[in-house]
């Protein structure tokens, strides 16, 4: 991932994953995610974060997510639990612990309602979130898992 500009009210990287062909993937001025690189948006923001970062702090989150086939709408709450040290593929980093409890409810007239669980490590070193476990349950089952991580990293001058 690199930053291609910084505005007042938003960051723009470029990514790739797995060696596909580099996607554009917009942030607001607090880090979160509005735009991701299959074109997704999340309205006002996805609200992974909020600065300042304490343990104990805690936030409630409600974002749209309109893709192709449709939109969710997405609440939640959020809570930093600890601030501890974790290992990634990139190495080891000081990370403040995210914690998220959500529902994903498909719109309009919400015929299900999907619930989630997601810790995220946010590391200030590194000003990016660089491992989260994600589980979307559908009839107490998991459904969907995700567990990305940050396998390399370095800073420009």
């Amino acid at each position: 991932m690199t930053v291609v500009a910084v505005a007042q009210t938003q960051t723009t990287k470029s990514s790739s994953w797995n060696g596909a062909p580099q996607k554009e993937v917009h942030y607001d001025n607090q880090g979160n995610l509005t735009r991701d690189g299959n074109g997704t948006t999340y309205e006002p923001g996805n609200g992974t974060l909020s600065f300042p970062m304490t343990v104990g702090k805690s936030w409630n989150f409600h974002h749209v997510r309109r893709f192709t086939v449709g939109t969710i709408d997405v609440s939640g709450h959020d809570e930093i639990v600890a601030f501890d040290r974790v290992q990634v593929l990139a190495g080891s980093f000081d990370v403040d612990r995210i914690v998220s409890h959500g529902v994903n409810a498909t719109q309009p007239g919400r015929l299900y309602d999907a619930p989630f669980t997601e810790t995220c490590w946010y590391a200030p070193g590194v000003r990016k979130v660089i491992k989260s476990d994600y589980a979307l349950y559908l009839d107490h089952q998991a459904l969907l898992t995700r567990t990305p991580e940050l396998s390399a990293f370095s800073l420009a001058p």
